[in-house]
């Protein structure tokens, strides 16, 4: 199986190479980490419109406890998702989240998403796999 991931790189590398093989880092061998902290301080950028926590009232944005292998659009959100979101036929995958991160205007043109979005790809890793393994802060 992998081997411990020592550089936010090298779990870009690795998230995609799960996701190409329909695994996520979470159900990856135990020995394999990302770096769970650098996705924490990545999604202290989020956590101003989202929430990560199961149970919890949405914020501006829906709650992403949970996102990674949903499809986009369909989970409860109390403000409701743009048309081009609901249209967008995406599961939220690795390499799905990877994209719209980096850009969410030009992956879903319309959404009603109004952040600039990730541009480093580390930190994009880093945010995949604190969100892939679950955690809640």
């Amino acid at each position: 199986m992998l081997n411990t991931i020592r550089s936010t790189g090298q779990a870009l590398a690795a998230v995609l190479c799960l996701a190409a093989a329909g695994t996520t880092p979470a159900a990856a061998d135990s020995a394999s980490t990302c770096d769970v902290n650098a996705g924490l301080r990545v999604w202290r950028q989020c956590a101003s419109c989202h929430t990560n926590k199961p149970d919890v009232q949405d914020k501006s944005g829906p709650n992403l406890h949970g996102v990674v292998g949903r499809k986009a659009g369909t989970v409860a959100y109390k403000k409701g998702f743009s048309a081009a979101m609901r249209a967008a036929n995406l599961v939220w995958t690795p390499a799905t989240l990877d994209r719209f991160l980096a850009d969410p205007a030009k992956t879903v043109p319309g959404t009603y998403m109004v952040f600039v979005g990730v541009p480093d790809a580390a930190e994009r890793a880093a945010l995949i796999c604190y969100l892939s393994n679950g955690v809640t802060r």
